[in-house]
């Protein structure tokens, strides 16, 4: 599982809180492009590139196999 541990580790888009604040405010005013603009955050900052990975075999599934 060092693939998913390296993978999370990856730095993702943060806004700074004024950032965050102004979108907000761009939403309340009914300005579509305040979503287009969270489309972006937490993206990871460099390109993942997965290639050859096949299916891993858990005999006994740790997490829920539930989506968030």
């Amino acid at each position: 599982l060092d693939v998913v541990t390296r993978i999370a580790a990856i730095p993702t888009y943060r806004p700074a809180q004024r950032i965050r604040q102004f979108n907000e405010l761009a939403q309340f005013l009914g300005d579509e492009r305040a979503q287009i603009a969270r489309n972006i955050w937490n993206r990871p900052l460099k390109a993942i590139y997965i290639s050859d990975c096949g299916e891993l075999k858990v005999a006994k599934p740790s997490l829920p196999p539930t989506l968030p």
